[in-house]
């Protein structure tokens, strides 16, 4: 005979049921895409309360009941992807890890490395490096194991996400092309249209903006197919982005704002923090430094909110850079300082040294040289390692403007030309480089003329030829003996 406490559970474990159902229910609303997603973000918000405290019920029974167990890891497995729109980074994070206990518990491999994934990819966001690292590599060795292609494709595509933030160029690529073999093989285009929005920030990270256009554009054609509202307002953002860079700046408004639209119907905040610095960005680019900047301020305090260590950093890197075009150096460095400490904590290399070159940039006014050398040993460090020729020509740029700005500061005129003469020849190679971009190049020609008033225009020539024959990573090795050894 069934006892009261018994009665009370099941009747509990009927009600934790309907309540999954209704978050399925409206995972299943939002993937018909268009203003379907809208309404099923409607549905999950009017019964969110009770999803919640059901949720942290099931999560309570799992240890000790099967049937708890296996719900709380269907809900997460299959309605986390929705949850994630509305609860905090901290929140999904503890709910995916009475999941993946309950998996452990249910003996479910599949269950298990999803929730080990998702379990990285939040503890990542929040500045848990390590510990995410340590979950991927479980999450990709068990989903290998036991033959789950799904989990193994969502592990890898996570595990892309993590080295292109290290700097990791070419085994991110591999991993995020792996996964997309394995996301086409299943048929699965929401897994396919991730795997090409990665690989446009790839080629973004790479200085190669018509390749990435042309990944972000598959991205986007796939998006509308599906109807995937926050998808691709994100592939819109990152359009923008590349639209800004080749030249076209009406289109990256226009697209920038039509990605803000689509973020404000469906009521995403996390979503938007990427567009509202897109908006900044363009305002950045008009000399609007107080408009750029109110938007930065509005992105951070979302990251803020859902406790997005990462988006603090880069919105934090950016406002300090707007600081710093709008002539408030000192302001400027703490804020890229504070940047670059996140960055360091996250060991995310490839966007600390974009810091560290702005770093630089900021203090080089204020004649700080020993910390602008401090910051550009520390990233030519980073950028030795990182295959990405982009980056390591701004890092040269970087050591043009400190050795340019620090001979200028001699009273020793044979020093002056000394260190003048090291700046030409860095130069040079800056100018012959393929990757370099068009920044590049242009922060080269702004200090000509202050190279060509010590060296001479036969001697600036000269060494601009010298150093046009050198190759990129023999420059940085010259750069970082030359900082090492020298006072």
């Amino acid at each position: 005979m069934i006892g009261l406490a018994e009665r009370a559970r099941e009747s509990k474990l009927r009600l934790a049921r309907h309540y999954v159902e209704v978050t399925l229910e409206a995972r299943r609303v939002y993937r018909q895409g268009w203003d379907s997603s809208v309404s099923a973000l409607a549905m999950l918000d009017a019964e969110r309360a009770q999803v919640e405290q059901w949720l942290a019920w099931l999560s309570a029974e799992a240890p000790a009941h099967d049937e708890a167990a296996r719900m709380l890891v269907m809900l997460m497995q299959e309605g986390g992807a929705l949850l994630a729109m509305r609860l905090t980074a901290s929140d999904m994070l503890t709910w995916h890890k009475h999941a993946l206990t309950a998996a452990r518990r249910l003996g479910d491999t599949a269950g298990e490395a999803d929730h080990l994934t998702r379990t990285a990819v939040i503890q990542f966001t929040l500045g848990r490096t390590e510990e995410s690292e340590a979950a991927l590599r479980q999450a990709i060795d068990l989903a290998e194991r036991f033959s789950h292609p799904h989990q193994l494709a969502d592990g890898l595509l996570a595990l892309e996400h993590r080295l292109s933030h290290k700097g990791e160029l070419d085994s991110a690529q591999s991993a995020v092309r792996r996964a997309l073999d394995l996301y086409a093989a299943l048929g699965d285009e929401w897994g396919r249209q991730n795997c090409l929005y990665e690989l446009g920030w790839i080629a973004v990270s790479r200085g190669r903006w018509s390749e990435a256009e042309t990944f972000l554009r598959q991205c986007h054609a796939i998006c509308l197919r599906l109807g995937d509202q926050i998808e691709l307002a994100s592939a819109l953002n990152m359009l923008g982005t590349v639209m800004h860079k080749l030249g076209r700046h009406e289109e990256s408004a226009r697209v920038h704002a039509e990605s803000l639209d689509l973020l404000q119907r469906l009521g995403d905040q996390r979503g938007a923090v990427n567009t509202l610095m897109g908006i900044a960005v363009a305002y950045d680019r008009e000399a609007n430094y107080p408009a750029a900047q109110d938007y930065y301020l509005r992105a951070l305090a979302i990251a803020r909110t859902f406790g997005n260590v990462g988006w603090e950093a880069t919105i934090l890197g950016n406002l300090g850079f707007s600081a710093y075009l709008e002539g408030r150096y000192a302001d400027a460095a703490l804020m890229l300082e504070e940047s670059a400490a996140l960055y360091r904590r996250q060991r995310w290399d490839y966007n600390l040294c974009v810091i560290l070159a702005n770093l630089i940039a900021a203090v080089l006014p204020m004649e700080d040289y020993q910390r602008a050398r401090g910051a550009l040993l520390e990233g030519m460090e980073i950028a030795r390692s990182i295959a990405a020729e982009p980056l390591k020509a701004t890092m040269v740029v970087a050591a043009v403007q400190t050795w340019a700005a620090a001979a200028l500061a001699q009273p020793d005129a044979a020093a002056q030309r000394d260190m003048m003469a090291y700046a030409a020849v860095w130069s040079g190679m800056v100018l012959a480089c393929p990757g370099a971009e068009q920044e590049n190049r242009d922060e080269i020609e702004k200090l000509r003329p202050q190279m060509e008033a010590i060296l001479g225009e036969d001697g600036f020539t000269a060494l601009i030829k010298e150093g046009g024959e050198s190759y990129i990573d023999e420059v940085i090795a010259g750069i970082v003996s030359v900082l090492r050894t020298s006072p």
